[in-house]
């Protein structure tokens, strides 16, 4: 649901390709007509190893949103032909579970995400689960007043 990544966001395209080169996972589109890059990996993978460095998977996604954001800067004209309202999107990787970091991890997320800011967000399942809480708070304080 579009809806998870927050009240921006109007629909999911699934599975779009960036020439021959990528397919993403999904594209969300804005009420803008704007579009965002998706890049899914599982709940049960790690986002740290036990040294506390970036785990292969977290590295290989980030590395795979980064390839697509330099293949729809470069090929910009194109891109926009399949997608128009992909124009400098964001691109999220979603992985793993915040429940399972540590005070240390989750403060090592919050640093990566400020450094990838504003072109990357790194979000865990929990936060997606948390996002669509608040936004439904908030929707029911709306209703009651």
């Amino acid at each position: 649901n579009p809806l998870l990544f927050g009240p921006e966001y109007v629909r999911v395209i699934p599975k779009h390709r960036l020439g021959s080169e990528f397919e993403m996972d999904y594209a969300l589109e804005k009420h803008s007509g704007l579009v965002d890059l998706v890049e899914i990996e599982a709940s049960s993978l790690p986002l740290f190893n036990k040294k506390g460095d970036p785990s292969s998977h977290l590295v290989h996604a980030e590395q795979q949103v980064m390839d697509w954001l330099h293949w729809i800067e470069t090929n910009n004209p194109y891109a926009r032909k399949g997608l128009p309202g992909l124009s400098s999107p964001l691109g999220f990787v979603v992985i793993g579970r915040s429940s399972s970091l540590s005070e240390e991890g989750l403060e090592k997320l919050r640093r990566r995400n400020a450094m990838f800011q504003p072109r990357m967000a790194i979000l865990t399942y929990d936060q997606l689960v948390q996002r669509a809480a608040q936004l439904l708070r908030v929707l029911e304080s709306v209703e009651e007043a």
